[in-house]
């Protein structure tokens, strides 16, 4: 349960898990992980203690295939979770670990037939720790930590998740460490066709073979009430270059740009920007460059989106409720917040 108590700081790191490189004992694990049965239980641990209580949860797991990102949240209940997490953050602490079961398994083979190693494949994903010392080199953090309040579309995802139903939000879209082009030249709309023809089944771009998760990995914003439609998709910095999404420099400053007011700024709602402004910040550092200070709106262009804001507070509160009626259960007894206590958190601040 969620407790409203005044205090929702929460605690995060972001992790690459596994990938699909050789291992320090020569094995494959293939990202194709089977993640039913662990997403109802995302625990993290310390050093596969499974006696221990967990330190933490995985709040997300992503992968393209190639390798596999999680947020982990560490828990403010457990000393050791809050000393994994002070540990992290100073750097004594950087790398996980994973438990599975592969389904699939074949052998790897040098040059003279001999076995240096296993493929793993189709693998269920048990548990997720955090180790001195992997397996899997690359299984490193991807990000400094970080402490921060739960916004309103983090928390109305929590309700839903709480009511077993799967809610995700309109926002900024999530880091995903894409490869960094830092040559290319910036064509937004040459770069939407390519993403469209990239991201279609048949790779025709056309809107009834899209898959739409898959386009958005391109994007810094999107907006879900319209998922299948192209102009839901905004602020794109990616390409693709050789077959591969790629982040594309020159597209990443003009995300920049346009969240910080260039160019008659970026259509999307206040609490969002500061979002893609820390998304594109990513980017600048691993490009080594400085990001530019974060700028927040006059009071002119706060009113004037104040009153999309409002549009938007009928919007999600409705979802909300329909969410709570559809299960037959009040917010409050699930996860300690009531509709009324979301639109209040809606209202401040203007965050959604």
């Amino acid at each position: 349960m969620i407790k409203d108590d005044d205090n929702k700081e929460q605690y995060y790191a972001e992790f690459v898990v596994s990938d699909a490189t050789p291992d320090r004992d020569g094995d494959i694990v293939e990202q194709d992980f089977i993640l039913d049965n662990f997403m109802r239980n995302p625990v993290c641990l310390w050093g596969h203690d499974t006696k221990q209580p967990a330190i933490g949860v995985w709040e997300s797991i992503k992968t393209d295939g190639q390798r596999t990102i999680g947020v982990l949240r560490f828990s403010k209940a457990n000393a050791l979770g809050m000393q994994m997490y002070h540990q992290v953050a100073e750097g004594t602490i950087r790398a996980v670990s994973i438990s599975f079961v592969p389904h699939e398994k074949q052998e790897i083979k040098d040059e003279n037939g001999r076995i240096t190693g296993w493929r793993y494949k189709r693998n269920e994903l048990l548990e997720i720790s955090l180790v001195n010392i992997p397996a899997n080199a690359n299984a490193l953090l991807v990000d400094t930590p970080s402490s921060r309040d739960m916004d309103i579309n983090e928390i109305a995802c929590v309700v839903a998740k709480m009511l077993g139903l799967d809610l995700e939000m309109k926002g900024a879209t999530q880091y995903l460490d894409l490869p960094l082009d830092m040559e290319r030249d910036w064509n937004a709309d040459a770069a939407r066709a390519r993403l469209a023809k990239w991201a279609s089944s048949d790779g025709s771009g056309d809107k009834d073979k899209m898959d739409w998760p898959k386009y958005r990995k391109g994007f810094a914003w999107w907006d879900d009430e319209n998922p299948e439609n192209f102009g839901s998709y905004k602020l794109p910095y990616a390409d693709i270059v050789d077959g591969e999404l790629t982040a594309i420099w020159r597209g990443v400053v003009a995300v920049m740009g346009a969240i910080l007011g260039a160019r008659g700024g970026a259509d999307i709602p206040e609490a969002d920007r500061r979002k893609v402004y820390e998304h594109m910040v990513k980017y600048y550092k691993k490009a080594e460059k400085e990001p530019p200070p974060f700028k927040t709106l006059e009071t002119d262009e706060i009113t004037e989106r104040l009153m999309r804001v409002e549009q938007r507070l009928d919007t999600i509160s409705a979802r909300i409720e329909a969410l709570t009626t559809k299960q037959n259960v009040k917010p409050a007894k699930r996860v300690g917040y009531t509709l009324d206590e979301l639109v209040r958190a809606l209202k401040q601040g203007g965050e959604i």
